[in-house]
């Protein structure tokens, strides 16, 4: 199982460069298509919250939004994903 990078989900959230959102989206795309899931380590998931609270501003209440989206999508497999699931002791 292929397992994605905290860019690609950066990629993929905030679409901030607008090639590598295009890439991006076309790699979940495919997982879909293929019925094969792309794999999200938990480390990745902590580095995504970190970026998009820092370098993004997002507040609580959006970091969880955008995390909550990426576990509805049946597209990705997230491991640990009951820990991701849990409400997050941000500030």
């Amino acid at each position: 199982m292929p397992a994605l990078d905290t860019n690609v989900l950066v990629r993929l959230l905030v679409g901030d460069d607008p090639d590598q959102a295009r890439v991006a989206r076309a790699a979940v795309a495919q997982a879909a298509r293929a019925s094969d899931p792309l794999f999200v380590p938990l480390t990745v998931v902590l580095e995504l919250e970190w970026i998009l609270r820092v370098s993004y501003r997002y507040s609580k209440d959006q970091v969880m939004a955008a995390l909550s989206a990426l576990l509805e999508a049946r597209e990705l497999e997230f491991h640990e994903e009951g820990s991701v699931e849990r409400p997050a002791l941000l500030p």
